[in-house]
């Protein structure tokens, strides 16, 4: 339990966020120009890729590629359009479980439109919020207050309510234990783990640039992010399902040398031998050094934080749409690149949904899904 000087220092941190907003309204075009510039500074910073190896587990070689695809490059940011918030009291984002590179549209986007932000951050992932803040310029650097105290210490120090927003990053159990703490007027959205799923059909392109592109969305951050795919649906029968796990097998092989993945702990080798005998009791098992491939008719969801493994199985293009209708909302969609994503989404719902190759470096400001790029980051 926090002692009062703590919550002082909280409280100081939240007045100091709220008497920016004035002037991060007033944010001129040559304040953005430098804020990328200096964003992209971060992109070749060897410490800090070091730092968020440490913290996450990942190689170097993959926390280096994460800052790389995450970071804005400038032309985003220059000649965009930044929404206003009429509301300017402080958005308060906690990040208690997300890919590292989640931290960099969560924070800077509501700064770009206005809104001071307060980062709760976990011991995993405060690197990078840290080094972010303090290479941004003014005002904005002034506007980005990082944080240790949990939630319930915003409760008790009667915050919450002076809140524009609160975003909670990570397990479904600690986002509805939260929830239950924010007042009814102020704006709560969950950012839970969602589940990833590739749709293939090779008539729409070429297996061997499926393949590749899906090794790589697979290897970005050892296949722990929402947009990570889990599972891949492949238009056709088992000859072409199995052309298309063994160019995966091949690409996931060469993307090794430029991604190591990094080491598996006791509960990940156990949950690696358990899916490559489900894999051999219900198909086609593919091994490689640091990934797994199970090619299967039956329709099973796997969740394999960390192992770089894929389930493919085909099926016929009106079970694929059953298939992801069945998903919910927690679905994340990626289609092969000579496609519109958007052609496979579900009637019931629109998840968030990009091409193969890109689904762990996704554009600032220009998602693929038809979502304004603010969409989850300054609204529900």
């Amino acid at each position: 339990m926090p002692d009062n000087a703590a919550l002082e220092s909280l409280r100081a941190s939240v007045y100091s966020a709220e008497v920016t907003g004035e002037s991060l309204a007033l944010q001129t075009v040559e304040e953005r120009r430098e804020l990328a510039k200096r964003l992209a500074s971060l992109s070749t910073d060897q410490t800090l890729a070091s730092e968020i190896a440490r913290e996450t587990g990942l190689s170097i070689e993959n926390a280096r590629y994460g800052l790389l695809t995450s970071l804005p490059m400038k032309s985003e940011v220059e000649g965009a359009f930044f929404p206003r918030v009429v509301d300017q009291r402080p958005t308060l984002v906690v990040l208690a479980g997300n890919v590292f590179g989640a931290v960099i549209r969560a924070l800077v986007v509501p700064l770009l439109c206005g809104s001071p932000v307060i980062a709760r951050t976990s011991s995993r992932n405060r690197a990078l919020p840290l080094a972010l803040r303090a290479c941004l310029p003014a005002p904005f650097r002034d506007a980005l207050s990082i944080v240790e105290e949990n939630i319930e210490s915003f409760d008790r120090a009667g915050l919450l309510a002076r809140m524009r927003s609160v975003h909670v990053y990570g397990a479904n159990e600690t986002i509805e234990s939260l929830r239950e703490l924010v007042p009814p007027s102020v704006l709560f959205v969950p950012h839970g783990h969602g589940y990833a799923v590739g749709v293939f059909d090779p008539a729409a392109g070429d297996v061997q640039d499926a393949a590749e592109g899906l090794a790589r969305d697979i290897a970005a951050y050892d296949q722990r992010g929402c947009f990570s795919p889990q599972l891949t649906y492949v238009v056709g029968d088992v000859d072409q399902a199995d052309e298309l796990a063994e160019a995966l097998h091949r690409a996931l092989a060469k993307i090794e040398i430029e991604l190591p993945r990094g080491l598996l702990d006791e509960a990940q080798r156990v949950q690696q031998k358990r899916l490559s005998e489900i894999g051999a009791a219900l198909g086609r098992v593919m091994k490689g050094p640091t990934h797994l491939i199970l090619r299967t008719e039956e329709t099973v969801t796997l969740g394999a934080s960390g192992l770089r493994s894929q389930l493919i199985s085909p099926c016929s293009p009106d079970r694929i749409r059953t298939l992801l209708e069945g998903h919910g909302e927690s679905l994340k969609l990626i289609v092969h690149n000579r496609e519109d994503p958007r052609a496979w989404m579900p009637r019931r719902f629109s998840p968030r949904a990009c091409s193969f190759g890109l689904a762990q470096r996704p554009p600032l400001l220009a998602p693929q899904d038809g979502w304004p790029y603010w969409h989850g980051l300054l609204t529900g």
